[in-house]
């Protein structure tokens, strides 16, 4: 019955209309198409009348028909006039894993047989969505790849339209991608230099004299150019009509012609155009490109740092985490047990006291004088201890301080929602005002324009929180993994600076998707070859163990990052990075306590690490998600979307010891905070500690804290915290005032 009513729910044609839509390559499609799409769902039938007039139906009448909505997609005018892609707002980016497999089934690709070939005369790919950021089967969450609603900086963003394919659009899976299609082209399918072949007994020993070569692959191109091709125009008019549907641009075709021309081997020049065209804009979008004819610009050498380095590192535990049995009360709760009261809200989901790791809170103004960390967090014990971790309760996603009787009201962000809730911890402007840049975006940019050097970092996969304004200091994606050489044997010299020039600044009516993906390509080779050099050789000086959760990996790279920053010349670094998996609606008893001792083990290495490095008391790691859990276990063993949290920041200069924020002294169901199954309103927004980092990080002026969080101002100002609150040491005299105008 449940399935039945969200099945025949009015929004339930509309929503997958516009989703279905999308997945056929047009990211932004007209409330008429979506219309006629919805339509075509309810009433399980589509008619279209061919030019001889006659009338074709599809689909069987039955609400709910697929084969009615998929024709009436493909057989609209909005998916087949050509007149629209001179449209620059009109299609999309192409999804990675579909670029791959249509490059190879255009080029011939045939699967060789024998002793070379584990899986016979199947083609398998590995290791792609590590490289490309998208498989089959391969999702890292419930919400796939990408998010429909992606908007990524640039044109698409500025025209307030979304393109979900950008998401992955990051510097490690555009470099995954171009070497892995690279290797295809030279190489064939082997593991060798970022291909996508399985390490079996593959030989990637000097690869620089095997170009050409395929016998030991697992396949290779079979393309061959028609016979009546002589030249490198005629050869890149039919690469173009196989790879681009004929929309590469004159311009790009007369430069990949130059370079076919310039080599007498025909083979070789022939995967020369090949590599050329699969950089192209025109092969990753969907839409005419334009260009205007002006280079875009270089990324000069950075010079050394001139003040005293500091970091913030964002780590998000993605899936909202149960933070209600991370930090517990314990006792001497005045005349009440809060720790009974926990114990009978949650039920079999409590954390015994046998679990729990006591810390003194007498000084922190909260309702008992003991509380207890979950024993798994070994790490915060220790540094709270040693005064170098501090809680934060009940904070959370807040427009202005809520209560049960106005909390509907006064929050403007989607309560519960992963996608919502997480967007907005990232961003912490619930108000909309510098609308798809993030908190360590806008602290990186006010940092920059008041004369430090502010870089930053997303580590795997982009986010919204180190967005800044494009004109100051775009962010850069690095992988966990390390960064991979672009390109390693070049098969011709000067390939590089061709694979630029044909990313090259759009013109102002140029498709927007090919803008995006040039724009982001360009930067991303660049920066790349610059940060190859850079961390090539970077070391830990700790060990930092490998495990199931690829969190330790992620902190690792952190480190480097940080490690290098003289190199990078960076005097200030904001540091993104995520772990996922923290979406416990069952059976959270034996997950949490896995994801804790991953969590634990991965803090413990980059604590260590940023000891080593001298550089525990210039950076501050600051943990949270989403959102928290309910207090009250649902049927499957778990915990349900919650609200306010209890999360926790750790760094050498720290003011710890102590708990910020108020952790709630009821959690029953009639506690005026419990909006229903223990979903606590939190009483602190994150405006709060951001303050506070921001005003250490070197930002003095209100005027500038107000760009960087533009509706503390909501707040009293006893609700926000300030480095004095936070830090031993601050930086400098500081205007405590929320009150000045917000620039910007």
């Amino acid at each position: 019955a449940v399935l039945d009513q969200y099945f025949h729910h009015s929004n339930t044609a509309p929503f997958l209309a516009f989703r279905f839509i999308q997945r056929f390559g047009i990211s932004n499609p007209t409330p008429r198409f979506i219309q006629m799409v919805a339509t075509a769902f309810r009433d399980g039938v589509y008619e279209y009348v061919d030019k001889s007039g006659e009338r074709l139906k599809f689909g069987t009448g039955q609400y709910g028909d697929l084969a009615a909505m998929v024709s009436a997609i493909v057989l609209d005018r909005e998916s087949r006039a050509v007149l629209l892609d001179a449209d620059a707002t009109y299609g999309s980016l192409r999804e990675p894993l579909l670029k791959i497999i249509g490059f190879m089934r255009s080029m011939h690709f045939t699967a060789l047989n024998g002793p070379n070939s584990p899986n016979g005369s199947n083609t398998v790919l590995f290791g792609v969505s590590e490289k490309i950021g998208q498989m089959a089967h391969n999702q890292l969450s419930v919400f796939s790849f990408f998010l429909p609603e992606y908007r990524p900086p640039g044109p698409v963003d500025g025209a307030s339209l979304v393109s979900p394919e950008a998401e992955v659009l990051t510097l490690p899976n555009i470099i995954g991608t171009l070497n892995g299609l690279f290797s295809m082209i030279k190489y064939g399918l082997r593991p060798c230099l970022g291909g996508f072949g399985e390490v079996f007994k593959s030989d990637c020993r000097k690869m620089y004299e095997r170009e050409g070569d395929y016998d030991k692959s697992f396949g290779y191109l079979n393309y061959q150019p028609s016979d009546s091709i002589l030249n490198g125009t005629a050869a890149v008019d039919e690469l173009a009509t196989l790879l681009t549907s004929g929309r590469l641009s004159q311009q790009n075709r007369l430069a990949i012609a130059e370079k076919y021309d310039a080599e007498t081997d025909r083979k070789k020049a022939l995967r020369i155009a090949q590599q050329l065209i699969v950089t192209a804009p025109e092969f990753h979008s969907t839409g005419i490109v334009k260009k205007s004819h002006v280079p875009r610009l270089s990324i000069s050498a950075s010079p050394p740092p001139r003040k005293k380095y500091k970091a913030v590192v964002f780590l998000h535990l993605g899936g909202g985490v149960d933070s209600y049995n991370i930090l517990v009360p314990h006792s001497e709760c005045g005349t009440k047990d809060i720790y009974a009261e926990y114990k009978s809200v949650r039920s079999f989901l409590h954390v015994p006291k046998s679990d729990l790791l006591q810390i003194d809170t007498s000084s922190s103004k909260q309702p008992c004088k003991t509380f207890g960390i979950n024993k798994k967090l070994r790490i915060l014990h220790e540094l709270y201890r040693a005064n170098e971790t501090v809680f934060v309760a009940n904070i959370g996603v807040l427009n202005a301080p809520a209560n049960k009787k106005n909390y509907k009201e006064v929050t403007k962000v989607g309560l519960f929602a992963h996608n919502l809730m997480a967007d907005e911890i990232s961003k912490v402007n619930p108000s909309g005002n510098h609308d798809r840049t993030g908190v360590l975006g806008r602290l990186a940019d006010v940092l920059n324009n008041n004369g430090f050097v502010a870089k930053k970092t997303s580590i795997d996969v982009e986010s919204i929180a180190t967005v800044g304004k494009r004109s100051v200091e775009p962010s850069v994606t690095v992988s966990s993994k390390g960064v991979v050489k672009f390109d390693e044997y070049p098969s011709t010299p000067g390939i590089f600076s061709t694979i630029l020039s044909l990313n090259n600044s759009s013109a102002w009516h140029s498709n927007m998707f090919g803008e995006t993906w040039s724009s982001t390509a360009h930067r991303s080779l660049l920066e790349n070859e610059k940060l190859y050099e850079i961390m090539k050789n970077a070391k830990t000086l700790t060990h930092f163990p490998d495990v199931t959760s690829d969190v330790a990996a992620k902190l690792k790279t952190a480190s480097k990052i940080i490690f290098q920053h003289e190199k990078r010349g960076a005097d200030r670094d904001v540091i993104h990075l995520k772990m996922d998996g923290w979406d416990t609606h069952s059976y959270l008893e034996d997950r949490f306590g896995i994801l804790l001792d991953e969590l634990n083990t991965g803090l413990e290495a980059f604590v260590n690490e940023m000891k080593l490095q001298g550089n525990w008391k210039d950076v501050v790691l600051v943990v949270t998600s989403e959102f928290s859990r309910t207090l009250t276990p649902n049927s499957s063993d778990g915990s349900d979307h919650g609200w306010g949290g209890n999360y926790f920041l750790l760094g050498g200069n720290l003011d710890g010891g102590k708990v910020l924020g108020s952790y709630p002294d009821d959690l029953t169901e009639t506690s005026p905070l419990n909006i229903g199954r223990g979903r606590i309103i939190p009483t602190t927004s994150w405006d709060a500690v951001w303050q506070g980092i921001s005003q250490w990080m070197g930002v003095t002026s209100a005027i500038d804290i107000n760009e960087i969080l533009p509706n503390r101002a909501s707040f009293p100002t006893s609700d926000l915290f300030t480095d004095q609150i936070m830090f031993k040491s601050r930086e400098g005299p500081t205007d405590y005032s929320t009150s000045g105008p917000t620039s910007g």
